[in-house]
């Protein structure tokens, strides 16, 4: 929400209460990678109303989808990279790749 490009349409026009939304995106983006079944509402809803408030443009899909993706290159990063760590030292260590 640093971004004022964009995070109007958040705080100002769809008035979205991070607390009560989070759970949903939470929710939602387990549906979708995991097919969870959690999500049952119809996601572009929201958007068509929001559109309706306030026009989303092709640059505020553009920033949104920026910052989704530097989102999921951290918490790849964060998550990931201490299993790459131990992938590497059994490589690389004789020993233990002998004993694994």
């Amino acid at each position: 929400l640093a971004d004022d490009s964009i995070n109007y349409l958040f705080t100002d026009v769809a008035k979205i209460d991070i607390r009560h939304h989070l759970p949903v995106l939470v929710d939602f983006w387990d549906s979708i990678i995991f097919q969870s079944d959690t999500y049952r509402k119809n996601a572009m809803q929201p958007h068509l109303a929001l559109h309706q408030k306030s026009s989303l443009t092709k640059h505020h899909f553009e920033t949104w989808i920026r910052y989704f993706e530097e989102t999921v290159r951290l918490i790849i990063k964060l998550f990931f990279l201490p299993f790459v760590f131990k992938v590497r030292l059994i490589y690389f260590n004789p020993f233990l790749r002998s004993n694994f």
